[in-house]
């Protein structure tokens, strides 16, 4: 590359419009990279945000010893350079370690702050050593960022450090619990039990968030569950979505940990909550338990899980579909059938089919002859060839007149698996008319080999 060259793109890299002033930016990365690096570290200071972003991105790919020395007397200046200099050292500084890591014992605690939160972003394993010596610097800020580091990195061997400042200020404790979190190293579990014990309750609110990230904690759920009772609303939501978790990573019948008597107060509680997360686990903790208050409590919520949890609906839905099997309460499924949200009345017919309710087949008939909505139909339809008790043969015929054609599709299936012959005369009148294929393609269960009821 020619010098003109390069000095014609520094020229650009000078003018009065900020477009060209990105353009040349992103082409300054491309030439002589040598002489690039110090027009870049001033276009951090552009005016322009688009012209800082694109010098910030040309610095990247630039990278080197160089440019880590260069942008560290940046951390000293505005906000803004500071915070885009930051960002380059977070791509860059594993090339500039060396220059880094000296700036540890600066007289000025912010300096030492920035290079510490930046050692913890580089994902270099380098950078664990120096951040567990920095556990022990006078300033807390600076303390809690090494934490912070240390914990992105999962150091394991920070952890005798990190339980040593369990008696720290608050801010410091909070980051040291959210590195052994994110850590998860058994030795930890001893000291976080104690502080979730005698801690206050802000302190217990980390404790369980971090206690939550560990996959052999199943010591931990016990007493989580016998602080329940004396948690507040809040406390008691996220213990119930933690220990939720940890026994189903566990594998705890939990069932037996419990006293069903308050332990379905809590649940109850857990699926009226305002968080999805928390509402999914009080389903999941009544599939766990399998008490038929449950059927209750769940079908409850699920009235208005469409407007409050719209964009979880479907997955709440699909874990209330698999926890309702396991607590089935009959009378409240039936009931159910009358709920004005269809999705509701959808899930109740399936799972009284799933769970083969003869008590049901009236409710489910009426349904097929009454309900305007067609997933009602054609769930209950389904459910009925599910329960396969022959007094519901004439309901299902009549399913083939449904004005829906997946109702209708439903209906032909259902009588093709019976070994009722009754259905077939039905079949053939409905193959005759039927104007849709994939209805009328059910024919093949004309000639099939019947299987036996409720198949």
């Amino acid at each position: 590359m020619s010098t003109s060259t390069f000095e014609a793109c520094l020229k650009r890299f000078r003018s009065t419009d900020p477009s060209i002033r990105r353009e040349s930016a992103e082409a300054l990365a491309t030439l002589d990279q040598s002489q690039a690096v110090n027009p870049l570290i001033d276009g951090l200071r552009d005016e322009n945000p688009g012209v800082q972003e694109a010098a910030a991105a040309a610095l990247i790919r630039i990278g080197g010893p160089r440019v880590v020395s260069s942008l560290v007397p940046l951390l000293r200046e505005d906000v803004g350079t500071r915070n885009l200099a930051l960002e380059v050292l977070e791509q860059t500084g594993s090339a500039g370690l060396d220059i880094l890591l000296p700036l540890l014992s600066h007289d000025d605690a912010n300096i030492r702050k920035f290079v510490v939160d930046t050692l913890g972003k580089l994902g270099d394993d380098r950078a664990i050593p120096p951040l567990i010596a920095t556990l022990q610097d006078r300033e807390p800020n600076v303390r809690g960022s090494a934490a912070e580091g240390l914990g992105r990195l999962r150091a394991r061997e920070a952890v005798p450090q990190l339980l040593g400042l369990l008696d720290d200020n608050e801010w410091v404790v909070f980051t040291v619990i959210e590195a052994l979190g994110d850590i998860a190293d058994p030795a930890a579990l001893p000291a976080l039990m104690a502080l979730l014990k005698d801690g206050s309750e802000t302190v217990r609110y980390a404790v369980i968030e971090a206690l939550g990230k560990f996959s052999d904690s199943a010591a931990c759920v016990k007493p989580m569950l016998e602080l329940v009772s004396s948690a507040d609303r809040d406390l008691r939501d996220l213990l119930t979505k933690n220990i939720i978790a940890l026994a189903g990573t566990n594998g705890l019948d939990l069932k037996s940990m419990v006293n069903p008597d308050w332990f379905v107060l809590v649940l109850e509680d857990a699926v009226q909550a305002d968080q999805e997360d928390v509402v999914m686990a009080g389903i999941r903790g009544f599939e766990m338990i399998e008490n038929s208050a449950g059927t209750i409590a769940i079908l409850g919520s699920l009235e208005g899980v469409g407007t409050r949890f719209q964009a979880r609906a479907d997955e709440i839905f699909e874990q209330a579909g698999r926890a309702l099997l396991r607590c089935a309460d009959g009378s409240a499924l039936m009931a159910a059938l009358t709920s004005p949200v269809e999705q509701v009345v959808s899930l109740a017919a399936e799972t009284l089919g799933k769970l083969r309710s003869r008590e049901a087949v009236q409710s489910l008939a009426q349904l097929i002859l009454r309900h305007g909505d067609r997933e009602v139909r054609r769930q209950a339809v389904e459910a009925l060839g599910r329960i396969g008790d022959p007094i519901t043969i004439r309901f299902v015929i009549s399913a083939l007149e449904d004005e829906n054609g997946h109702v209708r599709a439903a209906a032909a299936t259902v009588l093709g698996k019976w070994t009722n012959q009754c259905g077939i005369e039905p079949l053939c009148g409905r193959l005759i008319v039927e104007p849709y294929a994939d209805v009328g393609g059910n024919r093949r269960c004309l000639v099939r080999q019947p299987s036996s009821v409720g198949e």
